[in-house]
């Protein structure tokens, strides 16, 4: 993540404000940080996109765990070709990378839910659904793991992914969602 120092606003303003549009950028105040500059897509990403959420029922989710363990422990997971209907799954090896990408972006706890914990999963328009805990990070740091590991995760799973963290829960109905069909993928010990 780029540094600037808050007399760099009014000196080098153009500089900064083409480098946040490109990544977020850190804002100094004697020498330490104080500020994080980001492009308002990403600012909209963090700070309202859990709100647009749909609300299932409980009875609804019943099911969804045991469809995701399943996958998740099953012989044959990883990225793979799924037909509609059928949750995502991860090979022991895909695990193990994913325990690497938490590892490098300091995640204590990396949960998925939504559709890939069961049978709503679509593989031609299904997005990953992920909660994710941080470890303590300054505000600069935090940033840049949130955007790392969310890139990361397109990345290594070939979709779209949705990155949310617990303080994004507005929505007393989405937290309740969430709760009733997460799954652990990752948890620091």
């Amino acid at each position: 993540m780029a540094r600037y120092t808050t007399s760099d606003l009014s000196r080098k303003s153009g500089d900064l404000i083409a480098e946040a549009l490109r990544k977020p950028v850190t804002i100094t105040q004697r020498g330490k940080p104080r500020l994080v500059l980001l492009s308002t897509e990403d600012y909209r990403h963090l700070m309202t996109r859990a709100d647009t959420r749909d609300v299932g029922t409980l009875a609804a989710l019943s099911d969804r765990a045991a469809d995701f363990r399943h996958a998740v422990e099953g012989n044959n997971g990883g990225p793979r070709a799924r037909t509609s209907g059928e949750s995502v799954s991860f090979e022991k090896s895909g695990r193990a990378q994913l325990a690497k990408l938490c590892r490098r972006f300091h995640v204590r706890r990396l949960d998925v839910f939504g559709s890939a914990t069961g049978p709503r999963f679509d593989p031609a328009t299904s997005d990953l659904d992920f909660l994710v805990t941080f470890a303590a990070l300054e505000p600069a740091e935090y940033a840049d793991a949130f955007f790392g590991l969310r890139d990361a995760l397109q990345s290594f799973f070939h979709r779209d992914v949705d990155l949310v963290t617990e303080s994004a829960f507005a929505n007393p109905y989405f937290r309740e969602q969430v709760e009733a069909e997460r799954q652990t993928l990752f948890l620091r010990q």
